[in-house]
This record gives C-alpha cells, sequence and structure tokens, in this order.
C-alpha cells in the first residue's frame, strides 16, 4: 500500500455514530421484515450472529463482546467491504469510529489516541499507534433473510434502531442507485479522495477478492453471474458461485477463504499486489 497521505482525507467525525454493542438479540425468525432484507452474519467461537445491513451501513462500526471475543465490525457501504478485527492491543481495549474517506473508503479512528485505520488490513497509518495492525477475526458474510431463515430460523438479531431516516436515505443510495441502477458513480466526496487507480477494470466494478495465504485474486461479477467459475489459487482449488445473488467461494475441502464482495477500486488500492482473473 502506498504511503497515507492525510491531506487526501475527506473527514467526516460525528458525522456516523459507532454502535457500542448493549442490547439484547431477537431471534431472526420473530422479524417482520421482507425475505429480500439484507444481513451481515459474523461467526465468533462457533456462534453466529446476525446485523441489519441497513444500520451496518449507517454505523460503519459495530464494536462488542459477543461469546467471549471482543470484536469490531468494520463496513463501507460505497466501496460495498468489511471485516471483523479484534479491538485489542497489547493487552489493552480501544473503542473505535468511523471519522472520514481516503481512498474512496472510511477509515476509522481509535477514540483514546486518535490513531487513524485501514478498516479492511486493520493497519495503523497514523498517529500514536502507528505500526501496529489489528488482528484479522473474520469475514462477513452478507445474505438476506429469508435465505438466512431456512438455514437458521433462531440466529440471533442484532436492532440498533438509531437513525431510521437517514440510514434508509444511505440504502436507498447504495443499494439502488449504485446496485440495481448499476451507475458508475462515486460520490464526489468519495472522489475526491482517490490517488490515480489501476485502470484494468472500471473503478466502480464489483467482484469477488479471494485470499489464500499471502496471494489474492480479484474475480469480476459478471465472470460468474450465470455459472459456477472453478480456479485455483496459491495451490488451493476453489469454486465461486452466486447463492442468492450474493458471490461466495469455497475451496475443494468445503472450506471459506478470506473473501470481500467489493468494488475494484477499494480491492487494487488496498491490495496493490493484488491479481486481476483473466479467463
Amino acid at each position: 500500500m502506498e504511503p497515507f497521505d492525510i491531506s487526501r482525507v475527506h473527514w467526516e467525525k460525528g458525522k456516523f455514530q459507532p454502535w457500542y454493542l448493549d442490547q439484547k438479540p431477537v431471534i431472526l425468525k420473530d422479524l417482520n421484515f421482507k425475505s429480500d432484507e439484507e444481513l451481515i452474519i459474523i461467526e465468533l467461537s462457533g456462534n453466529h450472529y446476525g446485523f441489519l445491513l441497513r444500520e451496518v451501513v449507517y454505523h460503519h462500526i459495530i464494536q462488542g463482546k459477543l461469546n467471549g471475543v471482543d470484536f469490531i465490525l468494520t463496513f463501507c457501504g460505497v466501496c460495498n467491504a468489511g471485516v471483523l478485527l479484534s479491538p485489542i492491543i497489547a493487552d489493552n481495549l480501544y473503542h473505535y469510529r468511523e471519522t472520514g474517506v481516503y481512498n474512496g473508503q472510511q477509515i476509522f479512528e481509535d477514540i483514546e489516541t486518535h490513531t487513524l485505520w485501514n478498516h479492511l488490513t486493520g493497519e495503523a497509518l497514523h498517529g500514536e499507534l502507528k505500526g501496529n495492525t489489528l488482528e484479522y477475526i473474520g469475514s462477513l458474510n452478507m445474505t438476506t433473510i429469508g435465505e438466512a431463515n431456512e438455514s437458521m430460523p433462531d440466529l440471533p438479531i442484532y436492532i440498533s434502531g438509531r437513525k431510521k431516516i437517514y440510514r434508509n436515505i444511505m440504502r436507498f443510495v447504495i443499494k439502488v442507485i449504485l446496485g440495481k441502477r448499476n451507475k458508475n458513480w462515486l460520490p464526489p466526496h468519495f472522489k475526491m479522495t482517490l490517488p490515480e487507480v489501476n485502470n484494468a477494470l472500471p473503478k466502480m466494478n464489483m467482484g469477488l477478492a479471494v485470499r489464500i495465504n499471502d496471494k489474492l485474486r480479484f474475480y469480476p461479477i459478471d465472470f460468474f453471474k450465470t455459472n459456477n467459475l472453478a480456479d485455483e489459487l496459491n495451490g488451493t482449488k476453489i469454486i465461486l458461485s452466486m447463492e442468492n445473488k450474493i458471490p461466495k467461494a469455497i475451496t475443494d475441502k468445503g472450506e471459506y477463504p478470506f473473501q470481500l464482495f467489493t468494488r475494484w477500486y477499494a480491492f487494487i488500492l488496498t491490495y496493490p499486489n493484488g491479481e486481476l482473473y483473466s479467463k
């Protein structure tokens, strides 16, 4: 990754409030939502938990402790990607919040030192804690209420309930303007934070980024929208397929490797040594 340039940050301090988890969950089968309502499911120590995507998009950062595991869930709605990271550094628990946009993606800070962090790699970009990297502890499973109800109706779902109007507006922009209408449009304040982007693909193209050990490859979604795609990455055979309109990668051993359903620009700026799949 290129050296961090703080002059390219678009600051959003205080615009989006983090969600520090303190609610009790509700059970998925008891929710009264349409079947196509999007969910993010995480796994911690063998247990699964769900969040409404529209709420995750607003908060950007969710932090809590579930099944004995401290975690932060990061998500950037425009670049459409996030991960699970550990909030602990040298046995100290830190608290995090979204603070701005850089490279067309959210960056966040810890409240204690105001160090800036990359939301996908967990790398400290600028500040007192630079040189540290938050531990990656899991990927996000993007699905729908309908699909999840078929396999895990008793899934605990956490509901924030905050900023309903604002999060619905953001969902409309991301899912309709950037999604169904498929406009190759990046919000101006995101665009102004971009350096030059590798133009092997249009920057807003969606695809699945898959990592096996130290090797990453980006698979444009058009290659497997209608048929499964088989590939070998770093000596591991993988199958890419669509599950209820969400792309997934699985190894021939039935394991799910690190994967991000994201946009080309976010992938190649975060992982400049990553590869682009070609048939």
